[in-house]
């Protein structure tokens, strides 16, 4: 029997608080030497997409044509705020304590250094979870996923996916992750194929009923059916060529932490190739497919793959350049960014060919995002390089980690003053 009090990391929930308030203080710091001018209040802690699910928690769906509405958005996060009837700081201020539980659940039991963790919980693309936003839900319901596999419990996992594909439009992307994953971790010495067809069919049938719940909600508030598949289009999302280097909207605020993500989804996606690579050559050579991967890892990687196409291809350009804006959003402030970095550094068996393929990710990633343009950007992006690899490799690389968080640290006050600014972070 899984009770959520035996899953909780203390050690990680107690770090994940006394994060929070070093950043509330540090903050507080640079308002009073007046680096910042800006606090949180009612009205500009409701900004860029907090605008939207705020208008779907006070007035629903509203059907704008050939123009951006909140038909784009989905609604659970919205209905949970009308239903607490909270302010947008009382929603805010929820979010924070949803993500750090869910954090704690997140780490589960494994062991892992104060530092390490210190800069887990710290990324500057983290504000997310402290604004009315919908990350710290699909936080939470992605490491239902996570602790579903982990655990194998059916249960949570259905509800993960549950809230998941009630929260974002992520439906169509779970599809094939999901088949994907059951694929590539199928131990056939274990478990009869049918098994595995049943369960597929259950998650699929979830991701679907989820898609009909939003299409049907929205058909009965303004008569339009699967309208947030065209609503997406208005945000200058569209299937185009990529152009090198690429940009980002404020790309001399952001990029670096644009490109940084891009990278991981990179690293990620070599993982993905490889693992089925390897499950096509034991399907055909008829041997039993035995991965040293867990399913959590395997649906992680094959998520972050799945946002750097989405965010590379499906996008608009910026001075000529492919716009990967929002990729740090959209990929880092989910559970499986967190469950693919804790595998890659603790139960990652790399080898020779391993370590130089994504040594050349991280070169070629420096220059393909255009984070090379930037010194500063260079520093962060060599940081986290950097730490990526020697913290894999040599246990007292931990030092290095130190530098990381305090310069998240000051990155995570920018970014949030940027927000609170109505400047674009992501």
């Amino acid at each position: 029997m899984i009770t959520f009090f035996n899953l909780f990391n203390k050690k990680a929930l107690l770090l994940s608080g006394a994060n929070c308030i070093v950043m509330v203080v540090f903050y507080f710091i640079l308002y009073k030497l007046q680096i910042i001018n800006l606090l949180p209040n009612e009205r500009n802690i409701v900004s860029w997409d907090a605008v939207w699910y705020n208008q779907i928690r006070e007035s629903g769906y509203t059907y704008l044509p050939v123009q951006v509405s909140n038909m784009a958005f989905f609604p659970l996060f919205s209905l949970f705020w009308k239903v607490t009837q909270f302010s947008a700081i009382q929603i805010s201020f929820f979010n924070a304590v949803l993500f750090m539980i869910s954090f704690s659940l997140l780490i589960g039991k494994e062991k892992y250094k104060t530092i390490y963790l210190l800069v887990l919980v710290s990324l500057p693309s983290f504000i997310f979870f402290y604004l009315p936003y919908t990350e710290s839900l699909f936080f939470f319901f992605g490491t239902l996923i996570v602790i579903g596999y982990r655990n194998n419990s059916f249960s949570l996992l259905i509800l993960g996916i549950f809230g998941c594909c009630l929260t974002r439009a992520v439906s169509t992307v779970f599809l094939p992750i999901l088949i994907l994953t059951e694929l590539f971790c199928w131990d056939s010495s274990k478990d009869k194929f049918f098994d595995v067809l049943k369960k597929l069919f259950v998650y699929c049938s979830v991701t679907l009923l989820c898609i009909f719940i939003v299409v049907l909600m929205q058909f009965i508030q303004t008569g339009k059916w699967f309208y947030y598949i065209e609503a997406v289009k208005y945000y200058n999302r569209h299937l185009i060529p990529i152009s090198l280097p690429f940009s980002t909207y404020s790309a001399k605020m952001i990029l670096g932490i644009d490109g940084i993500a891009w990278t991981l989804g990179m690293i990620s996606m070599y993982y993905c190739v490889k693992w089925g690579m390897e499950f096509t050559r034991n399907l055909l050579s008829k041997n039993e497919n035995k991965f040293i991967l867990n399913k959590s890892a395997c649906f992680s990687a094959l998520f972050l793959s799945s946002v750097v196409v989405l965010d590379t291809f499906f996008t608009n350009y910026v001075e000529g350049m492919t716009n990967i804006w929002s990729i740090n959003r959209h990929l880092l402030c989910t559970p499986f960014a967190i469950c693919f970095i804790n595998w890659f550094h603790s139960q990652c068996k790399m080898k020779k060919y391993d370590f130089y393929c994504i040594f050349i990710i991280l070169i070629l990633g420096l220059f393909i995002t255009g984070t090379f343009k930037y010194q500063h950007h260079i520093l962060l992006y060599s940081l986290f390089s950097i730490s990526l690899i020697l913290s894999k490799f040599i246990n007292k690389a931990s030092s290095m980690l130190f530098p990381m968080y305090a310069l998240n640290l000051f990155l995570f006050a920018l970014f949030y003053y940027q927000f609170l600014s109505v400047k674009w972070v992501g």
